[in-house]
């Protein structure tokens, strides 16, 4: 959980640097999100709740900083995770981290354009 926390605060933090609206790092198709995807994705899948939760606010924050190109690889990738936990039983926060996601994703278009 700690380290999980600490990746989260870290890319918030360039978020802070930023110039445009994405990070450059996070742009380079085809493998921009490879470093981050397994370790978030992991945690929304199998673990607690506030662990879910706080995955599903990492994955919405790589989605909000990478550009569509980059993160049209992933999309099935992110999003099939994020819809089957979405109908589980889980407190709304973890919803309603997960609902924020897949807003960025609808902001960025490549959750609606994927094929």
């Amino acid at each position: 959980m700690f380290v999980l926390g600490e990746i989260a605060n870290l890319i918030v933090r360039l978020e802070d640097d930023l110039e445009g609206d994405t990070v450059p790092g996070f742009c380079v198709p085809p493998k921009a999100l490879t470093p981050f995807l397994p370790m978030f994705l992991q945690g929304l899948r199998y673990g607690s709740a506030e662990i879910r939760q706080q995955s599903a606010t990492a994955l919405g924050d790589l989605v909000r900083l990478t550009s569509e190109e980059a993160l049209k690889p992933f999309v099935v990738s992110i999003t099939g995770p994020l819809l089957r936990v979405v109908g589980d039983r889980f407190p709304w926060e973890v919803k309603a981290a997960i609902l924020k996601t897949m807003g960025y994703g609808e902001q960025r278009r490549s959750f609606e354009r994927h094929q």
